[in-house]
């Protein structure tokens, strides 16, 4: 097993970061189904930047982020747009903000991240077990 130093450092700073986020929330009693969408982003950017930590390979990182970029991005715009075209709320668009982003921000990591697994199949460079695997390895040039 390969351990990506950047990425281990950003994955113990990021969950540091998260646990004093949702300590801080329990604290002043703000615990709620909406805190927990809200929140969702945060906690699976921190599993994939520990996924990329263990694995040591930065397309897993890339390919997720912008899976959930995109669509993130589309889930918040249907939200923020959707609710100003077929209602007269003033509070539609918060649906867009609260509930389809950060929900389609999640959806998009997995899909991304489930991608690039199916497209890199038997090409990561460790295998179930944990070991690495002897086909990966650089061989020095002769």
């Amino acid at each position: 097993m390969r351990l990506s130093k950047p990425f281990l450092i950003c994955a113990l700073l990021w969950t540091a970061l998260l646990v004093v986020w949702i300590a801080a929330q329990v604290k002043s009693q703000m615990v709620g189904a909406l805190y927990v969408i809200i929140d969702s982003p945060l906690v699976c950017l921190a599993v994939l930047l520990w996924a990329t930590a263990i694995v040591g390979d930065v397309r897993l990182f890339r390919s997720s982020l912008i899976g959930g970029v995109a669509v993130g991005t589309i889930a918040l715009v249907a939200g923020l747009v959707g609710p100003l075209l077929l209602s007269t709320a003033r509070l539609g668009p918060l649906f867009g903000i609260f509930i389809a982003g950060p929900l389609g921000f999640v959806l998009g990591l997995v899909l991304g991240a489930a991608s690039f697994v199916d497209n890199h199949r038997g090409r990561l460079p460790t295998t179930s077990a944990g070991s690495p695997n002897p086909s990966l390895q650089r061989t020095p040039p002769e």
